[in-house]
């Protein structure tokens, strides 16, 4: 079922999500919810990402949906587990480290932000350790552009829109084409 978008202003978007006990990520519930997100970051073809609040669900899970030359990463442990391309990968409880300090600044669209790209900066590397649609754990250094979609999904569940983070009104743009 696809699930209906929220929108900045809903008090959803502004919550710090809670963890899912891991002996719960099996259970219906969170099966079928993680169905209904696959379904909605498929629904919108333009989406990379997609957080439970911005579904309206406190739940600390995010879908990526990428494509092969958008997902970049070190140290990975071989045959641990494959990310599929175009196709819904789930990030079940995700902890971010950042290994290394550096940053670059880039343009962001968000489904929350309709018509805005938002210029924010983030760390060019992050390492991601969370569970899989299965309960697996896993962990990760993803680099570049799936550095910056995983801290922009992260963000979601921790309460943070890209507007929280320009650092002028000048990096804020209204494109509605």
């Amino acid at each position: 079922m696809v699930l209906p978008l929220r929108f900045a202003g809903d008090p959803i978007l502004y919550k710090k999500t809670k963890d899912i006990p891991p002996k719960e990520i099996k259970s219906a519930k969170i099966q079928a919810f993680l169905r209904d997100l696959g379904e909605t970051i498929s629904h919108y073809r333009h989406a990379a990402g997609l957080a439970a609040p911005q579904v309206g669900k406190n739940l600390r899970i995010f879908a990526l949906k990428l494509d092969k030359k958008s997902m970049s990463f070190i140290d990975s442990v071989p045959n641990q587990f494959a990310i599929p391309a175009n196709e819904p990968f789930f990030f079940i409880n995700p902890k971010l480290t950042f290994p290394d300090p550096t940053t670059e600044s880039m343009g962001e669209g968000c489904l929350s932000i309709p018509y805005y790209h938002v210029f924010v900066e983030r760390y060019v590397k992050a390492h991601v350790s969370a569970y899989t649609q299965a309960g697996t754990p896993f962990s990760f250094t993803a680099t570049g552009i799936f550095a910056r979609y995983i801290q922009h999904e992260v963000d979601h569940l921790n309460g943070i829109l890209t507007f929280h983070r320009v650092k002028s009104p000048e990096d804020i743009i209204f494109d509605a084409s």
